[in-house]
This record gives C-alpha cells, sequence and structure tokens, in this order.
C-alpha cells in the first residue's frame, strides 16, 4: 500500500545525509519532497537550524 504524506517536517540530518549520500533512504525522502509528494514543514527554529547546518557545510 502507498501512502502519500501531505505535510513532513524533515530533520535536519536527513536533509544533510540526503546530500552527501549518493542513496539510501535520507535521498529518497529528498527525491519525495522534489517530486511534490509532500510539503516541507518549516518553522523559524527549523529554518535558523537549516541555515546554520547549510552554511557551515563543507
Amino acid at each position: 500500500m502507498r501512502v502519500h504524506l501531505k505535510q513532513q517536517l524533515v530533520n535536519t540530518g536527513v536533509f544533510v545525509s540526503a546530500l552527501r549520500a549518493g542513496g539510501g533512504a535520507s535521498r529518497q525522502i529528498l527525491r519525495l519532497l522534489l517530486r511534490n509528494w509532500f510539503t516541507l514543514l518549516l518553522g523559524v527554529a527549523h529554518w535558523s537550524e537549516y541555515q546554520d547546518v547549510l552554511v557551515s557545510y563543507p
């Protein structure tokens, strides 16, 4: 059974893993997000965390 999630909060660690890894579950979550399978929910605190992590990303 396939379930479409309407809205989802993606942990920063999952997002960074998706960017660093060539495959795996984290990358699949990012692919589903880019295919509009769900809407990414971001609050101010999460957006700040994403920015901090991505700025320090090597």
